[in-house]
C-alpha cells in the first residue's frame, strides 16, 4: 500500500514495473514453487495492476527467466502454479501484461539458462495455457549482446556445430511477441562491474540497434536501462536519452 501511494503521489506516469531481483535468481520464474518468491510475484502483479487502473492504460510487469525451456517444460507443477497466478491477476486487472526477459549467465552454465530464445517459447506456452495474448517477451539488448560474446568465446572453434547468435538473431526471434526493449550496452563479456548496463558510448552503436528495431518493424516501447552511481543524478541516462531522440528524429 505504501509503495502504491508513494508511486501515485510522485510519478506522473508508470508503464513498466520490474519484479524484485534477488540473489541466486530467487525472483526468476523458475523459482515460483518457493512460496516467498510466488508471494512476491503476486504482490508485484497486484501493485502493477492497481497502477494500470490509476493511470488508465496497460502496465507491463517484467520478470526474468533464468532456466532453459527444455528444463523448465518438465516441471508440470510449476506451470500449474504459474497459470493460476497469472490467470487470477489478468482476471482482476484487464490492463495488466507480463513481459518475460532474456537473461545472461557465465559459462559453463550458459546452456542451462534462458539466455537465448527460451522466453519466446515460454510466452507461447503461457499464452496458450491461459487463453490470452497478454504475455510477451522483453528483449534486453545488453543481455543479448553479452550472450553473443560469451557464446563466441565458449564455443570458439565449434562454429560449424553450434550456430552462434547475433544481435539480429534476437530481434528476428522476438519479432512476433516482443512488448518491450531494454536498451543498454555491454562491455567485454558484460559480467564484471562496469561492463553491464552501460551507456552507448557512440551514436553508431545505438544506430545499429535501432536499425534492427525498425528493420523488424518493432512498435513496442523502449526502456533505457542504464546503471548509474546516483539515481538522483543520471548523466549517462540523459546522454543516451538525447542520443536516442536524435537518432529517431525527435530533436
Amino acid at each position: 500500500k505504501d509503495l502504491y501511494d508513494m508511486t501515485t503521489a510522485i510519478c506522473q506516469d508508470v508503464t513498466v514495473v520490474h519484479t524484485p531481483i534477488k540473489p541466486n535468481g530467487m525472483g526468476n520464474l523458475e523459482c515460483m514453487e518457493n512460496v516467498k518468491c510466488r508471494t512476491d510475484l503476486i504482490k508485484t502483479l497486484e501493485y502493477a495492476g492497481r497502477l494500470s487502473v490509476y493511470y488508465e492504460h496497460e502496465v507491463i510487469v517484467v520478470v526474468h527467466l533464468g532456466e532453459a525451456y527444455r528444463i523448465l517444460e518438465t516441471r508440470e507443477y510449476l506451470f500449474t502454479l504459474l497459470d493460476e497466478v497469472f490467470y487470477n491477476a489478468f482476471a482482476q486487472y484487464p490492463l495488466l501484461r507480463v513481459g518475460i526477459e532474456n537473461v545472461m549467465c557465465e559459462a559453463p552454465d550458459i546452456m542451462k539458462a534462458g539466455v537465448l530464445f527460451d522466453n519466446v517459447r515460454l510466452v507461447e506456452r503461457l499464452n496458450c495455457s491461459c487463453g490470452t495474448n497478454r504475455f510477451g517477451t522483453v528483449l534486453d539488448i545488453c543481455h543479448a549482446k553479452a550472450t553473443c560474446l560469451l557464446m563466441r568465446k565458449a564455443f570458439a572453434g565449434y562454429e560449424t556445430i553450434c550456430d552462434i547468435p547475433t544481435l539480429e538473431t534476437f530481434f528476428e526471434q522476438n519479432e512476433h511477441c516482443c512488448i518491450l526493449v531494454h536498451l543498454a550496452d555491454a562491455k567485454g563479456l558484460g559480467i564484471s562491474k562496469g561492463e553491464h548496463g552501460c551507456k552507448f558510448g557512440n551514436e553508431d552503436d545505438m544506430r545499429r540497434v535501432m536499425g534492427l528495431y525498425h528493420k523488424y518493424e518493432y512498435k513496442c516501447p523502449i526502456t533505457i536501462e542504464i546503471s548509474e552511481i546516483d539515481y538522483t543524478n543520471v548523466p549517462d541516462f540523459t546522454d543516451n536519452f538525447l542520443m536516442l531522440k536524435k537518432i529517431e528524429g525527435l530533436l
